[in-house]
């Protein structure tokens, strides 16, 4: 994931919040693990992990410690930007990636699933935050009569309903199961209340970048 970061020119983005990320992941990386760049093939070893970048930061936070010109006070959050800005870094590097792919290969799936009688038997597992499957799922209504259901209740469902690019609650009998262990693009998370709301038929999180 961080060589595929550092390949990109995020410095130059439109948005200023992305800009922003940029330039304090930059300067993270240089100070924790002395990157300043892209490195050569025979040096990729030399990028850490994403659980590596990211677990220095949670568990100093678990415990209440700084790192030296990275505090973790709440008049000075610098620790726990770079812990958002690590989580943003996915979505924006999945938003370019997927942002022009088609996912035919996932309603191929579906169709065959259907044609042989197995859909009502099937539950659809991920670890994968894109929504490249979902939006399949979601078409499943005026395809199949089918309804993508993520197994969990969502805030918003009544405001979300009601939006022209509606999320259709799913009908008892109906519905396709698709459980996202890792979460989604298009879920946000409330650190208040602990709800997940959904974006419909939307990555919710990269939503952000275009304000």
């Amino acid at each position: 994931i961080f060589n595929d970061y550092f390949g990109l020119n995020l410095g130059a983005h439109t948005s200023p919040l992305i800009t922003t990320m940029d330039a304090e992941l930059r300067e993270f990386f240089s100070a924790f693990f002395g990157i300043r760049g892209p490195v050569a093939l025979s040096a990729k070893k030399r990028y850490p992990t994403f659980e590596e970048a990211l677990g220095i930061i949670e568990l100093a936070l678990q415990r209440g410690e700084s790192f030296k010109n990275y505090p973790a006070t709440a008049d000075h959050p610098r620790l726990q930007r770079i812990r958002e800005y690590l989580i943003l870094l996915i979505a924006v590097l999945l938003k370019e990636q997927l942002e022009h792919r088609e996912p035919v290969h996932h309603r191929a799936l579906l169709s065959a699933l259907h044609e042989g009688r197995e859909l009502d038997r099937t539950t659809f597992i991920s670890f994968n935050y894109e929504v490249l499957l979902d939006h399949v799922l979601t078409e499943a209504r005026q395809e199949h009569d089918r309804d993508l259901d993520y197994g969990i209740e969502f805030a918003n469902y009544e405001f979300a309903t009601a939006t022209p690019d509606n999320w259709d609650r799913p009908r008892a009998g109906r519905a396709l199961s698709l459980l996202k262990l890792h979460g989604s693009l298009n879920w946000l998370h409330c650190p208040t209340c602990t709800v997940p709301t959904i974006t419909p038929k939307a990555k919710g999180v990269t939503r952000l970048l275009e304000d």
